[in-house]
């Protein structure tokens, strides 16, 4: 078992969280999962991008995702156990101070 494999509470706590918005979102009939990009794209009637340069965007204004919009809810918390190691590569470098490079959104 590699150390990312090891126990992380985070993460297990994260996926905790993931099941009870699940749940609370089948009685309030609010989905928590991310939206396929494309689909907004086409539901917004986007066609064109522009770069508007960097700026910080609060998570709950985010919606959707290019890539794993299967594998986070809309607050990015894990759906899936196969998402730990890269949690924990993730994690690895904000307690290291490593920092993360910006998304494009």
């Amino acid at each position: 078992m590699t150390p990312q494999r090891k126990s992380l509470p985070g993460f297990d706590r994260a996926r905790r969280k993931a099941f009870v918005q699940r749940i609370l979102g089948f009685f309030t009939r609010r989905s928590p999962d991310l939206l396929p990009f494309e689909q907004l794209c086409e539901q917004l009637h986007l066609s064109n991008q522009r770069f508007r340069g960097l700026h910080e965007v609060p998570l709950d204004q985010i919606v959707g995702s290019v890539g794993l919009y299967q594998g986070f809810t809309r607050t990015f918390l894990p759906w899936s156990d196969e998402l730990r190691d890269r949690w924990a590569a993730v994690e690895g470098r904000v307690v290291t101070g490593g920092g993360l490079p910006p998304v494009e959104l």
